[in-house]
């Protein structure tokens, strides 16, 4: 099945496909395998694999920088990685 991206959400990393449904996205790659992640867990690991610090994500989020290093550690857990590069491994590569 092909959907095609309609428009962007609001919410960093969404999507609205054309079926009326919103699809999360990180650097252009369709994230099924991330649907375990919080939602803020889905925006910490999109802004990381933007190249963002662990500074820069909590300034933009307006929290501490233990509260990202937390989320971002969840999230290695519950996709069964240990660090920013398998992490961009398992979400894929972005779409040039």
């Amino acid at each position: 099945m092909v959907t095609r991206r309609m428009a962007t959400d609001k919410r960093p990393g969404v999507v609205l496909l054309a079926d009326g449904t919103t699809q999360w996205v990180v650097i252009g790659v369709a994230a099924h395998d991330l649907s375990p992640l919080s939602r803020a867990e889905r925006d910490v690991v999109a802004r990381v694999l933007r190249g963002e610090s662990n500074a820069a994500v909590a300034k933009a989020r307006s929290v501490s920088t233990r509260t990202i290093a937390n989320q971002l550690a969840s999230a290695y857990r519950k996709l069964g990685v240990s660090s920013r590069a398998e992490l961009a491994h398992h979400v894929g590569r972005p779409r040039l």
